[in-house]
């Protein structure tokens, strides 16, 4: 074994003589070309290690004049040293690097993680992207597989799974576990909560925040969701635009479009209504119904549309109704353009439509009953018949009788003073009128005007006016059905009057500002009159012709007094 180790060094000391090299091995392999020394342990079957100086702090402190590059192991610190040409540094430690077991005395300036230069810093976890940090397209992820294949800019995503197919999307941020995870090329989406837009893949301007927050299958633009499972989706594969769902489970199996629903569980269950607006618990829960509002509202509403509701309401069907109250509208199935304000308002009509119903009971009918037509009652316990169309009943327990018919009061109200069984009063007060004149006409004005019976042409004053081109737009066929009918029968009523431009005429030659005619003053406006102003001229006129016969009862008092003179002469030459 002596003779062994001879062997190697002489080889070893002629190597470095000739070659400047020095090589330590058990089986006299050659230096390799670039090391100054080589220690080759291969062949030992015991294999060793290079054993550097070995001393505590206090001896390498002491270390006099040491190489720039000199290197021993400290054992006070369990760490390797070298001079650095100015002082000692530890190799691998706080001085140079974090420590896996704490670092202290820490200056951010010059101990940090990260990089000096332009260059992406990535963190992987089972060799798989966990964490980017991208100085060149603003991209930032932290999480196992977040943002794993991005090519987008301006993209964040915090949480595994986040964002973790995006590719060309830009400007999205993805916080919590699969966030945005199925997100290819949609934009400009902000997804808050495990899974929250866990399934969009295209869409742009969405914002989710909650678990499971908009996990629609389809595409959501302009969806807004904030609360567990809101607008959800049940994973339909529908595509619905322009929804906001606040609240736990709001909108929850929504596919519609324009919708707003605010408080737990409003509009729940909605699935394709549209334009619907729901505010409070459980607002709308049951509905499915198309443009809608509710506050408080509509615990079951099914098939209705446009429908505007406040209070707890049973609107089942029909469309463009407003409710307010508990139970109104409660039987109402496809009825149409019904306002009801009340508790149990409306509550029997099922298929009605332009109805107006304000009070407690109001328009609510016997059980046989199931829908009038422009009708409107107004007060409590106000109602109109059973059946015909535009009737009006307004004030406590006021009763319209028969179609076309307008009841203001009860028996009871027999002297009031606005219509119904007393006198209808028009404001007359002397402390409101000025420049009062006396210059009625009166008698030439009353025996100048032609009274009159005539008919009055509803299609053609309907025309005038535009509303029949009106109920063309906007009424269905039934409505103008009936109104055809009942505009046949007012067209066949022989009516008493007078014309109206004749009276204004007549007035006008005679420089009588007459108050009863209605001239008209733009386009679409026509001639009206109002009859009870007849009765000022006529009294007039009364007044009138009472002095004509006051004035002849004077001539013939005065002939009668001239013939009684007349026969008390005496008689002369008989």
């Amino acid at each position: 074994m002596m003779r062994r180790l001879l062997f190697v060094l002489f080889f070893a000391i002629s190597l470095h003589h000739t070659h400047a090299q020095l090589g330590i091995n058990a089986n006299g392999v050659v230096p390799a070309p670039s090391a100054m020394l080589d220690l080759n342990v291969a062949s030992l079957v015991t294999k060793k290690g290079l054993l550097v100086p070995r001393m505590p702090t206090t001896e390498r402190a002491a270390t006099t004049a040491p190489a720039q590059g000199a290197v021993v192991y400290e054992t006070t610190t369990d760490l390797f040293w070298h001079f650095n040409g100015t002082a000692w540094v530890p190799l691998f430690g706080t001085a140079v690097g974090w420590s896996r077991n704490g670092n202290g005395s820490i200056t951010p300036a010059t101990h940090f993680l990260g990089t000096t230069d332009a260059v992406p810093l990535e963190f992987r976890r089972n060799n798989a992207r966990s964490g980017w940090l991208s100085p060149t397209n603003d991209n930032t992820s932290w999480g196992y597989l977040a943002l794993g294949v991005n090519t987008g800019t301006g993209n964040s995503a915090f949480g595994e799974r986040a964002l973790r197919d995006n590719s060309t999307g830009v400007s999205n941020t993805a916080t919590g576990a699969s966030a945005l995870e199925r997100n290819t090329t949609g934009s400009y989406n902000v997804a808050v909560g495990f899974e929250a837009l866990g399934n969009t893949t295209a869409t742009n301007g969405q914002t989710a925040i909650g678990v499971d927050a908009i996990s629609l299958a389809g595409a959501a633009p302009g969806c807004t969701a904030i609360g567990l499972r809101a607008l959800n989706g049940v994973g339909s594969a529908y595509t619905i635009t322009n929804c906001t769902a606040v609240g736990y489970e709001a909108l929850q199996q929504n596919i519609g479009a324009s919708n707003t629903a605010c408080g737990e569980n409003a509009l729940r269950t909605n699935s394709t209504g549209v334009e619907n607006t729901a505010v409070g618990s459980r607002a709308m829960y049951g509905s499915g119904a198309s443009a809608s509002t509710g506050l408080f509202a509509f615990s079951f509403l099914n098939s209705a549309s446009n429908i505007t509701g406040f209070g707890s309401i049973y609107t089942a069907g029909g469309s463009g109704n407003t409710t307010m109250g508990y139970a109104t509208l409660s039987n109402l199935t496809n009825g149409t353009s019904n306002t009801a304000l009340g508790h149990d308002c409306m509550i029997r009509n099922t298929s009605g439509d332009q109805n107006t119903a304000l009070g407690h009971y109001a328009m609510n009918h016997s059980a046989s009953a199931t829908f009038v037509n422009q009708c409107t009652a107004v007060g409590h316990n106000a109602t109109t018949a059973d059946v015909g169309n535009n009737q009006s009943a307004i004030g406590y327990n006021a009763i319209s009788t028969a179609p076309n018919v307008i009841r203001i009061g009860n028996a009871a109200n027999n002297t009031n003073l606005t219509g119904g069984y007393g006198t209808w009063q028009n404001l007359s007060d002397a402390r409101f009128k000025r420049d009062v004149r006396e210059d009625v006409p009166g008698l030439p004005f009353i025996i100048g005007l032609r009274p009159v019976t005539y008919r009055f042409d509803v299609e053609t004053y309907d025309t005038y006016t535009g509303l029949a081109q009106r109920m063309r737009e906007h009424s269905n066929a039934e409505e103008l059905a009936a109104y055809a009918q009942a505009a046949e029968v007012s067209s066949a009523v022989r009516r008493t009057g007078f014309i109206a431009q004749e009276v204004d005429s007549l007035a006008n030659a005679m420089d009588f500002e007459f108050s009863g005619v209605h001239r008209p003053v733009a386009e679409g406006d026509h001639y009206t009159i109002g009859y009870e102003q007849f009765v000022v001229p006529l009294v007039k006129a009364v007044q009138q012709q009472q002095a004509q016969l006051d004035a002849v009862r004077a001539e013939q008092q005065a002939i009668l007094v001239r013939l009684s003179g007349e026969r008390s002469m005496p008689q002369v030459g008989r």
